[in-house]
């Protein structure tokens, strides 16, 4: 395991070792700390792909050594306070997660939300599979679990609005064969403004495909458990169920 977090290494090391377990591990080797200052330089932006690659790096290290696998938990509070920052690691939350899905490794990060600001952490938490209650409506992320692009889980309602867009641009997702495909057997709701930004994304990037969301029969379309036409109704079935005179760069539900 890797704790990463702001601090001394030394002083990150003794509050582990404040645990039985952590100490031991401290001990053989099990457990290494490391300092959010000696690995990033003030104000540094994350390069999505090369901290991918570091990570790849790290667990490939950790399986030679005997182990199986890795697990990281960091502090990445010093690491998102501006937008650009902001951005870049949401991009690099997505690219990991892809990274996650495949390989021995698992992560858990956090942010302080009393320093960031809600608005802050929630354009990060809705790229993890998880988050704690409240952060995010939605979840965008790797773990399909029908070889899809993505994953969605949540809600996509007006509180995910701010959101979604720019969600969809971070987590770059690209047409296989025509076609951007997300699993959305997670999703409990979504509305109609949310599948219009969808639409217009597969058109942006990508040309003639056009977005299919696999999704789980629909429980409700509304609030209120009623149709209503501000909600787009997610059908069940294992064939697409196209709208009729669909156009590149329109969405499916399946």
């Amino acid at each position: 395991m890797r704790y990463v977090a702001p601090g001394d290494e030394a002083a990150l090391a003794g509050q582990l070792r404040a645990d039985e377990r952590c100490d031991e591990g401290l001990e053989r080797g099990a457990v290494q700390v490391a300092s959010v200052e000696a690995t990033y330089r003030t104000g540094a932006v994350v390069d999505p792909a090369g901290q991918v690659e570091h990570y790849a790096a790290a667990t490939s290290e950790a399986l030679a050594a005997g182990f199986t696998g890795l697990r990281v938990a960091a502090d990445a509070t010093s690491l998102v306070r501006t937008p650009a920052q902001v951005d870049a690691f949401a991009r690099y939350e997505h690219l990991v997660d892809h990274y996650l899905a495949g390989h021995p490794m698992s992560a858990m990060c956090g942010q302080d939300v009393a320093e960031l600001g809600r608005e802050a952490v929630a354009q990060l938490a809705c790229m993890h599979p998880a988050a704690h209650d409240g952060a995010t409506p939605f979840h965008l992320h790797a773990h399909a679990r029908d070889g899809s692009a993505a994953a969605l889980d949540g809600e996509l309602d007006l509180e995910a609005r701010r959101l979604w867009p720019p969600v969809l641009e971070r987590a770059g997702l690209r047409p296989e064969g025509g076609t951007i495909a997300i699993d959305a057997a997670g999703l409990e709701f979504v509305d109609h403004r949310s599948l219009v930004a969808l639409a217009g994304y597969a058109e942006r990037h990508g040309g003639p495909a056009h977005a299919i969301v696999h999704a789980r029969p629909a429980r409700r379309a509304s609030r209120t458990g009623r149709p209503s036409p501000s909600a787009f109704e997610l059908g069940g079935g294992v064939q697409p169920l196209r709208r009729s005179g669909a156009v590149p760069g329109s969405c499916a539900a399946a």
